[in-house]
This record gives C-alpha cells, sequence and structure tokens, in this order.
C-alpha cells in the first residue's frame, strides 16, 4: 500500500464533502457543473470528487454557492500548527 501525502488526503476530503452534499441535494454531477459559472463538465466534478483535482478558488466558492453551503463546511481551512 503506497502512503497518501496530506494534500492528496486534503483532495480526497473536499471531494467527499462535494459528493455527499450533492447527493443530500440529489443533484448529478452534470447538475452541479452546470450551476457554475462559467460551466463544468461532469468529468470535471468526477475529477474533483475522486481527489483527483482541486478546484480552483473561484470554483470552491461557487460550489459552496450552487450547494447552498458556506465554504468553510466545504473546504475547511487547514489549522496552523505551533512549534513545540
Amino acid at each position: 500500500m503506497r502512503d497518501m501525502s496530506n494534500a492528496q488526503a486534503t483532495l480526497i476530503r473536499w471531494g467527499d464533502s462535494i459528493k455527499l452534499q450533492r447527493c443530500v441535494q440529489e443533484l448529478t454531477q452534470t447538475d452541479l457543473g452546470l450551476r457554475l459559472d462559467p460551466p463544468v463538465l461532469k468529468s470535471t466534478v468526477s475529477r474533483w470528487e475522486q481527489g483527483k483535482a482541486e478546484p480552483s478558488l473561484h470554483h470552491k466558492i461557487q460550489i459552496a454557492d450552487a450547494l447552498h453551503l458556506p465554504p468553510s463546511l466545504l473546504f475547511p481551512m487547514p489549522t496552523k500548527r505551533s512549534a513545540a
């Protein structure tokens, strides 16, 4: 089993959040993609959900808006660790 970097793990968590909220609202990947400006393809939404790509800041804000959620719920900011 190969180790996953923190960045990869974060992308997957974001993707899981997007997918969960999209499914709760009974939206398809196509539906969500069409709610963005400019619209994105179903394959783009799929890549975000799988953690294979990260949405731009512009799209993160639009995804949250399209799902009627605060961006921090879908894309939490990493916490800074203090030096020990």
